[in-house]
């Protein structure tokens, strides 16, 4: 029971993404597959085979912005082998920086908890590692983000600035670094579709 305890502690805090995020170095045979167009990106992690295997994450340009300002959300996102979803948001925020202004939160569905949950650490705990801006900079006319939930009146809400959530996914996460990115192609472990 204290095991189950304190692994619950420790999802409630977000340290369970430090200790079970993948990197570069956990790749082994796998790679890193890429395809972009002028308005989608997809990012996956897997073999020759299955391009797919250990999960994706696919980006998409959020309406609204200024001309000339690219934001990303993220419109899908599978991790189907544990640890490999930080690194696929990671790798995401990295490209998404590279080709624009950076990446924000689903824009065309509404969130659930477990995205808010990810969105949260990474600005609470992660802002060494990433600019943090709002979203309304590049995109005034964006619209508010809304959180999925049966609790919630007809299974979803809009969310307003006097809400928690709406700071944390209205913001947009810019990488300072696109080391992750040179490593990667230092070792061969990317494939553009």
């Amino acid at each position: 029971m204290k095991i189950i305890l304190e692994n619950w502690r420790r999802y409630l805090h977000g340290n369970f993404l430090n200790e079970a995020a993948k990197g570069v170095v956990d790749l082994g045979e796998y790679k890193v597959y890429i395809e972009r167009s002028p308005d989608y990106i997809e990012i996956a992690i897997g073999t020759d085979e299955n391009y797919a295997e250990v999960g994706n994450i696919a980006l998409e340009i959020v309406e609204g912005c200024k001309s000339g300002n690219k934001v990303w959300y993220v419109s899908d996102v599978n991790a189907h082998i544990e640890g490999f979803g930080p690194f696929l948001y990671d790798l995401a925020i990295i490209y998404s920086t590279k080709h624009g202004f950076g990446l924000t939160s689903d824009k065309s569905q509404s969130t659930s908890m477990e995205a808010l949950n990810l969105w949260k650490y990474y600005i609470d705990n992660r802002s060494g590692e990433y600019d943090i801006k709002s979203i309304f900079s590049r995109c005034p006319d964006s619209e508010s983000p809304r959180m999925r939930g049966a609790e919630l009146v007809g299974g979803s809400k809009h969310l307003t600035p006097d809400d928690e959530e709406f700071k944390y996914l209205t913001s947009v996460l810019q990488a300072k670094s696109y080391q992750r990115l040179r490593d990667l192609m230092d070792l061969n472990k990317i494939v553009r579709l």
